[in-house]
This record gives C-alpha cells, sequence and structure tokens, in this order.
C-alpha cells in the first residue's frame, strides 16, 4: 500500500463528505432537518424500516448497494485499499499450550493474542509490553519465541497478578508499575521491541512521543479508542497529518471505533429502548426548560432502564437538579414522550446509518497518520490486518523497525 497516496485521498474524500459523518446524532435530533443538503438521500431515508436499516449497518455489500449512488468517491476509495493479512510465520501457539495458560482469557482476546504472536517475525530483541494489563500477550511471546518481556501496567493489583501468573509458568517476564501518561522514567530503550496491542487513545500517542526521542530498534501497535484524549481536536502525528485540511472534534472520534461484533436481538432492543428512553426524557426536559440542546445522562444500570418510565424520569431530573412540582411532574403524559423517544431514536439509527459509511475510512486515516509519522522519524513501516474483522474489528497493526 501506498500510504502517503492513501492517506492523501482518505484526507479529500472525509472531507468532501464531511456533512456526512462530523457530527454527533443526540446533538442534531432537536433539529427537524437531516445535517446535510440531500432531498434525493433523506428521502429515501425518510421510508426505510428499521429491519433494512439493520440489515445495511452491518453488511459491507449492502453499504455499497444502496449508498454507492450517493457516495461514490467514497465507496470507490475503500474498494481500492487493500490492507494486507498479516501471515502466519509459525505453527499454531494455541495448541502448543496446556489450558491453564489461557485461563482466565477471553476466547476472542486470546485469538487476538496467538495470532499477532504468530504473525511477529522472530523476536531478536527482548520486549517491552506497553499497556500490558496482566501480561497475556507478553507471556505468549515470552514463551513462543524465548525472549525476555517486560510488562509495563499502571495498575498495581493487574501487575501482582501478571507476576504471579509468570512465575507458575517459569517465563522471564517483569513487571513495572507505572502510569505512562506521567511517569517521567525512559520505560523504553533502543535496543528493545516495544509491543502495544490495543493501547487507548493518550496511552498509543504517548508511546509514539517515547518512540521518537528514544528510537526503539522495533514497534509493534495496534491502536484503539482514539477519543480516549485530553485534545479537544485530533493532533495529528505526522506531518502529512498536520498540513492536512481536515479536521476532526473529540467527539467525532468515536465514530473510528463504531464498527462492533454484530449484538444479539436482545441486546439490540435494549440498546434501542435504553436511547428511546434518554430521548423522550430530553423532550421533557426540554419542554420544562426551554433549553433545546442535548445534555447526556450517564451510563445507567439495568435496573433505571427497566423501570416504570416515570421513575426514570423522576431520577434524571433530579440527576439534573431540575425541579417541577409534583402537580407538574403528574400532569406529564409519559406515553406521548415515550412515543417521541421511539421516533427521534429511530431518526438516530438511520443518522448512524450513514454515519457508519465513513468509519473504516476515518479509522484507516487515523492509523496512517501514525504510520507515516513512523516513517519520517526514518522506521520501514508496514500496515496489517493481524486478525479477521470477526475476531476484533480493531484488527489494524503497524509494524515499524529500523
Amino acid at each position: 500500500m501506498k500510504l502517503t497516496e492513501t492517506f492523501n485521498e482518505l484526507s479529500l474524500v472525509l472531507n468532501q463528505y464531511r456533512a456526512y459523518w462530523h457530527f454527533v446524532p443526540f446533538d442534531v435530533l432537536s433539529h427537524s432537518d437531516w445535517p446535510w443538503q440531500n432531498d434525493e438521500l433523506n428521502q429515501w431515508l425518510e421510508q426505510i424500516d428499521s429491519g433494512l436499516v439493520k440489515a445495511i449497518d452491518s453488511d459491507y455489500d449492502l453499504q455499497k448497494q444502496y449508498f454507492a449512488g450517493y457516495f461514490p468517491k467514497l465507496f470507490e476509495l475503500l474498494d481500492s485499499i487493500s490492507v494486507a493479512p498479516m501471515l502466519s510465520k509459525r505453527e499454531n501457539i494455541s495448541a502448543q499450550l496446556n489450558s491453564d495458560f489461557k485461563k482466565g482469557i477471553g476466547q476472542r482476546k486470546w485469538q487476538q493474542i496467538c495470532l499477532l504472536s504468530q504473525g511477529l517475525a522472530e523476536l531478536k530483541l527482548p520486549v517491552t509490553e506497553w499497556c500490558a494489563g496482566k501480561g497475556h500477550l507478553g507471556r505468549v511471546l515470552a514463551r513462543q519465541h524465548n525472549q525476555a518481556v517486560v510488562s509495563i501496567e499502571w495498575q498495581q493489583p493487574l501487575c501482582q497478578k501478571g507476576t504471579e501468573l509468570a512465575e507458575k509458568f517459569e517465563l522471564d517476564q517483569r513487571f513495572i508499575h507505572a502510569n505512562v501518561l506521567k511517569d517521567t522514567r525512559t520505560l523504553i530503550s533502543k535496543n528493545q521491541h516495544v509491543v502495544a496491542l490495543h493501547a487507548c487513545g493518550d496511552l498509543h500517542l504517548n508511546l509514539l512521543s517515547r518512540v521518537a526521542q528514544v528510537k526503539p530498534e522495533r514497534l509493534t501497535l495496534s491502536p484503539c479508542c482514539y477519543h480516549l484524549t485530553q485534545a479537544q481536536t485530533y493532533q495529528p502525528q505526522s506531518e502529512l497529518g498536520q498540513s492536512s485540511d481536515l479536521k476532526i472534534d473529540k467527539s467525532i472520534l468515536k465514530l473510528a471505533i463504531k464498527a462492533q461484533l454484530a449484538p444479539d436481538d436482545k441486546v439490540t432492543q435494549d440498546r434501542r429502548n435504553a436511547v428511546a428512553r434518554r430521548l423522550a426524557y430530553q423532550a421533557i426536559r426540554a419542554d420544562i426548560t426551554g433549553e433545546q440542546s442535548y445534555r447526556s445522562l450517564p451510563s445507567l444500570n439495568k435496573s433505571i432502564l427497566t423501570c416504570e418510565f416515570s421513575d426514570f424520569v423522576k431520577w434524571a431530573l433530579s440527576h439534573q437538579t431540575i425541579q417541577i412540582s409534583d402537580e407538574q411532574f403528574n400532569q406529564l403524559d409519559f406515553n406521548y414522550y415515550l412515543n417521541i423517544g421511539h421516533q427521534l431514536a429511530f431518526k438516530a439509527q438511520k443518522l448512524e446509518l450513514v454515519r457508519h459509511l465513513f468509519r473504516r475510512a476515518l479509522e484507516l486515516w487515523l492509523v496512517m497518520d501514525k504510520a507515516l509519522y513512523l516513517g519520517e522519524l526514518g522506521y520501514q513501516v508496514s500496515l496489517n490486518e493481524f486478525c479477521k474483522p470477526d475476531i476484533t474489528p480493531r484488527n489494524l497493526l503497524i509494524e515499524a523497525h529500523l
């Protein structure tokens, strides 16, 4: 893949169609119009049913079938981008390890770890595992590649558990307890291979900053959760990204990880009902206060989401310190507002359907920005998929070596 050329093309396409993805659905639902100017698309969206929305949202071929006419340059570009799969360079390690070795690791996480380890060329340098958790990946690398591993993790209990597991399996793996966002120690050195699987937001940006200072011989990085950052707008790493006209607000970055493994029907229905309740409450709050803009509520436990809607409204008003009299509360037509909530939730679903067309393009742009930055530092860089998306949609992997 020609990273520079592809990155520039992604910048152009994302900018051209910016109105269709650079917004938060809940923020625009208070407006009767769609957030873009496209009468033909709007009319089609108005008449489609929920079954078709769900089918299209999880199927690229259907997305292309229904939307290529509206966004031809997007689909032409996505079809032209080929990210090669990471080829296995050794035997299946999962079959070589006893069941105790993967105890406590989810099936998909275990698959990700094994496929990543199997796809790496022989490790000839000591390994540093960045943001390691219990060091599951580090243990596999230590066993399969017979290398010393240092695992860096900020939660002390996880360091302790990881140390116990390393001792149990007699591995050359030690843990460093450190908050990488605050710790001023070097933590990595030149003669190392640094590995980070699904390092989130500022955690992988901090790693890139340290890589620029120290220049370790080799880096393997799978970034994730780009929105978990302090900056209010995305700060491009590469010179090409910094010179791009594409500016991305922090609130939009979460779109890049919207591609998830398909939930079952019950989870989907529960999520839809939760959204409808939030939006129904928003309509009540707007009528009480006159404030039309959406105001978020925190993540809620199931008891709040399944109680009587009137109790949910009472809780939400209290949480946002909005006071009304008992008489005013009792006069609210909760069925009326709940119906509004379901209508708005369906429109939000359609808005997300359009936004989701751009999630892979946005994630590729974000990952390529980091790959280009490493190239500017003097690294030889490759971009691959280390597993299939049904194992994890966060399957992009940057490999860099001096």
